[in-house]
């Protein structure tokens, strides 16, 4: 029973609220297409059978999804919006819309086709099943009420019926549907981890750091510091004591360092070396967060059989928001990563992007 209350609260599906949110972003783009193509369709049809009332209600439908749509593409990259709420921000009008159609606006007709309607909006919708459910029944209940009010008997009647049908139809589908697009999110979500993860450290690999350190740059107005790591003596290591060993330094380097940047974007670059990119502007800050993680990893327990101390050299270059390419960015970090290399290993130095004085702290 606990299980099944589980479901229905859809906890499970917290973990890909992101995912789901720009899922259901596409779908509403495909929404408001496919409702403006279907709007036209049907205004063809009734200009040749000339049913003045319908073709009213159907340009009325073609001008919501079109505006609707221009907005959407207008405002993509400015207005962040979950896509959930979109979705059902958008089709609510059309649910109330669909139920004035069906009984106010032709009160003398059964109303099946926009029960039918009404029932295939939620197949659309990508969300916790008791929300999809609250959804389905809010529709009914209202075109109930509206439909009572409105209609004969015979016709309400005749009505219920067919809601009845259509609300039954529609949670079976609703909930057939949502459970073969988890399925599917799930899958995907795996694919593009093992994609994107550095299977040994378990941080970002090099191509998707990259890609989100860009995307950081692309959305940020402020500055930040690019920060390269690189392991000393990581070779002999290896060489003396075993790649096991020298994989277990990299593990915990690269936990440690996520943990040190939590707010930041970590990855690991290649062999030994790590790329970190933080908000933070000042080089006090990177100096304090570096020094931090290395006095932490210097007091990893395991280690201290090692006749080397466990130590990493840094270079970091920090910009005021006037960088745009992350390569430009990793290229002059890594500038002063090697400076420390090869002249003062298991230093940091910084240089302000834009500035020709290099800071080594």
């Amino acid at each position: 029973m606990r299980e099944l209350i589980d479901r229905l609260l859809g906890k499970s599906m917290e973990a890909y609220r992101k995912e789901i949110g720009r899922r259901n972003l596409e779908v509403t783009d495909q929404f408001l297409l496919f409702g403006m193509i279907l709007s036209v369709m049907i205004l063809t049809v009734q200009v040749f059978v000339r049913r003045t009332a319908i073709i009213y209600t159907n340009v009325i439908m073609f001008v919501y999804f079109f505006v609707l749509l221009v907005l959407r593409r207008m405002t993509a990259h400015r207005v962040h919006i979950d896509g959930t709420v979109m979705m059902y921000l958008i089709q609510i009008p059309m649910v109330i819309f669909s139920i004035l159609m069906g009984t106010v606006w032709d009160p003398g007709r059964e109303a099946f086709t926009i029960l039918v309607l009404l029932a295939s909006f939620p197949l659309c919708i990508l969300d916790k099943p008791y929300r999809i459910l609250l959804y389905i029944i809010c529709s009914s209940v209202s075109f109930l009420v509206i439909d009572h009010m409105i209609k004969t008997p015979e016709l309400f009647q005749t009505d219920i019926n067919h809601m009845i049908s259509s609300t039954l139809v529609s949670i079976a589908a609703s909930m057939f549907v949502l459970r073969d697009r988890m399925e599917s999110l799930r899958n995907y979500i795996a694919v593009r981890d093992i994609s994107q993860t550095d299977a040994l450290t378990g941080i970002w690999n090099r191509s998707h750091g990259q890609d989100l350190i860009q995307d950081m740059l692309d959305s940020e107005e402020g500055g930040g510091a690019c920060i390269m790591i690189d392991v000393d003596e990581f070779k002999r290591i290896n060489d003396r004591w075993g790649h096991m060993v020298g994989d277990d330094v990299l593990r915990h380097v690269a936990q440690i360092l996520k943990e040190q940047f939590a707010e930041g974007i970590v990855c690991r670059y290649g062999g030994d070396e790590f790329a970190v990119y933080t908000r933070f502007t000042r080089g006090e800050e990177v100096r304090a967060a570096v020094l931090q993680a290395q006095q932490r990893l210097e007091k990893k327990s395991g280690w201290k059989h090692l006749p080397v101390r466990i130590r990493f050299s840094t270079g970091c270059v920090i910009h005021n928001g006037s960088c745009e390419s992350v390569f430009r960015l990793i290229s002059e970090a890594d500038k002063q990563l090697y400076y420390v290399k090869n002249n003062c290993k298991g230093d940091i130095r910084i240089r302000i992007l834009d500035s020709d004085d290099p800071k080594s702290e």
